[in-house]
């Protein structure tokens, strides 16, 4: 599965294929000026829907700027972090929630509004801030800001 980003005279659109060349070809039908800006391996659809949720158009479509559309190009590519294939790095995505209503998910799959909610939740009525997982629901909701 990819992660792309395509454009048109309506707006930029984020969303996911195995094949975007061809998808390419689908949205051409109806949207000639459509191009691809990039695609990478993974679904980071939802992230990055979650992420540019203030700047949606409609649907899969964005009004982004410049400074989006090169932040979106790194997360694609996986520049998005110094060190993505460090152990620590990886540790941090794999981390498995241990208790409570989303026991049991990686930390990378954490990705939808009540997932995202249910971590500031917990980390406005911890007891323990200075805790692993508080310390790495923080990392998690600065990467999806």
């Amino acid at each position: 599965m990819y992660t792309y980003l395509m454009k048109s005279s309506y707006g930029y659109k984020i969303g996911k294929s195995k094949n975007p060349e061809n998808r390419l070809k689908i949205f051409l039908t109806g949207t000639p000026d459509m191009r691809i800006i990039a695609y990478g391996k993974g679904n980071r659809e939802s992230i990055l829907h979650y992420k540019y949720r203030s700047k949606r158009l409609k649907g899969e479509y964005f009004k982004l700027n410049r400074k989006d559309v090169e932040n979106i190009i790194r997360l694609l590519k996986n520049e998005f972090s110094p060190q993505p294939d460090s152990k620590t790095y990886q540790r941090k995505l794999n981390y498995v929630i241990p208790f409570g209503k989303f026991k049991g998910y990686q930390i990378k799959d954490m990705t939808s509004k009540e997932e995202l909610q249910y971590m500031k939740w917990f980390l406005k009525n911890t007891y323990e801030p200075k805790s692993e997982i508080c310390k790495i629901f923080r990392w998690w909701l600065r990467q999806m800001i």
